[in-house]
């Protein structure tokens, strides 16, 4: 939760976001069902729903990248910081969506901000993942 508070993302926002990666989210499909039926990439669905959820601010959007970059980083346990995002970021992120009227939603600046806020705190990162 703590790099979730330095992110500037609630705790309720960290906690739900957290929750529906790590345990499912079947119960989403009746709240959202269009949007999100007709791509089975969990990626994808993650994004649309967190989108849907909060289009204007993102922060679930920004809840979801942290958590994803943070277990990709205690997975790998990198000792070098960078190359551990830049596989991150080729290799295991979805940048953007589409929506069914074609419109592309694109997270770069969420991403990128999540990755800054990572980079400006390497020790910090490093010796929280080696625990």
């Amino acid at each position: 939760m703590k790099w979730a508070e330095k992110a500037g993302i609630s705790e309720g926002i960290a906690n739900i976001t957290n929750r529906v990666i790590d345990y499912g989210f079947n119960w989403v499909f009746s709240a959202k069902s269009e949007n999100i039926k007709n791509n089975d990439d969990p990626r994808y669905l993650h994004l649309t729903y967190f989108y849907e959820i909060d289009p204007i601010n993102k922060n679930y959007i920004k809840a979801y990248y942290l958590h994803r970059v943070l277990d990709h980083l205690k997975e790998t346990m990198y000792k070098e910081l960078d190359k551990a995002l830049k596989e991150f970021e080729t290799e295991k992120c979805l940048i953007e969506i589409e929506r069914p009227n074609g419109q592309i939603i694109n997270f770069r600046k969420e991403i990128d901000g999540i990755l800054t806020l990572l980079k400006d705190n390497e020790n910090k990162v490093l010796a929280d993942i080696r625990k």
